[in-house]
């Protein structure tokens, strides 16, 4: 009972305090305001993410996939993640082979460590 309730009511109060954000014109004013600069930090996360992350050509394809997928296709973006969830359950072997699993990095690419049954 303890788990649920507070976010049941919560859920209650929000969807109260929502019809009354439809409503104003100064709260959909504000929010029209602040929606380029969220865009321009999501941008700068991208950015910054990218610029760290080991590049190769399947993330490349990976990206270009979804982005087809939401943008010409119509595409909920929660199909999008859960089918990059179920593709990273499913190829975790290429997952292995690009990284290791200890999760360090040596030269900025990353390596299966090799373990030998003798040694």
């Amino acid at each position: 009972m303890g788990i649920y309730l507070p976010p049941a009511l919560l859920m209650v109060a929000s969807t109260r305090a929502l019809e009354f954000i439809k409503k104003s014109q100064a709260i959909r004013a504000a929010l029209r305001g602040i929606r380029p600069a969220v865009v321009g930090m999501i941008a700068a996360a991208a950015f910054t993410v990218g610029g760290t992350a080991p590049h190769h050509w399947v993330s490349l394809l990976i990206f270009a996939a979804a982005l087809v997928a939401l943008m010409r296709l119509r595409v909920q973006v929660a199909w999008v993640i859960r089918q990059q969830g179920l593709q990273d359950c499913c190829c975790s072997d290429a997952a292995v082979t690009h990284g290791r699993h200890d999760g360090q990095a040596r030269n900025g690419s990353f390596h299966l460590r090799q373990t030998h049954p003798h040694g």
